[in-house]
């Protein structure tokens, strides 16, 4: 989907970029339609959208964090108010479609709101479709860069 007509959408339709594309689009099964899942998934956090996460990622979802935790999709959705307010910037990505399964690879880059670094975290990313959208199934993240330490 082109920046032009997701501008259209969220100013007829409202809400935010989450909200919209979960609800109401489809995706086609290319590798920009999972990076636009990919970053209505980002959306979904930065806003603490319980909805919109709930509606984007798989019922079996499992995120394998930084840290080595393991996170069931239950788990992420009730920690997600809890979420630090920080940014995150997706960078270096691929997509790779394969049939009704894709996997997106990148770098996150976490800041404050004010733009101080905060880590740098390479994930993978798996994606199911499901239901006419991409829906995330698997996450896991390994931090490269802690300015917390």
């Amino acid at each position: 989907m082109t920046p032009l007509v997701m501008a259209f959408l969220l100013a007829t339709l409202g809400g935010s970029p989450s909200g919209v594309m979960c609800n109401m689009l489809a995706y086609p099964k290319t590798p920009d339609a999972v990076l636009t899942a990919e970053n209505n998934w980002v959306a979904a956090l930065e806003e603490r959208n319980v909805a919109s996460l709930a509606c984007l990622l798989a019922p079996g979802f499992t995120d394998k964090t930084w840290d080595g935790r393991k996170l069931t999709r239950d788990q992420v959705l009730a920690n997600l108010p809890n979420r630090p307010d920080t940014k995150l910037h997706l960078s270096d990505l691929t997509a790779t479609v394969n049939g009704d399964t894709a996997v997106v690879r990148g770098l996150n880059t976490v800041t404050t709101p004010d733009g101080t670094l905060v880590a740098q975290v390479r994930f993978t990313d798996v994606f199911s479709y499901l239901d006419g959208k991409w829906k995330p199934v698997s996450a896991e993240e390994t931090l490269i860069h802690d300015q917390r330490e």
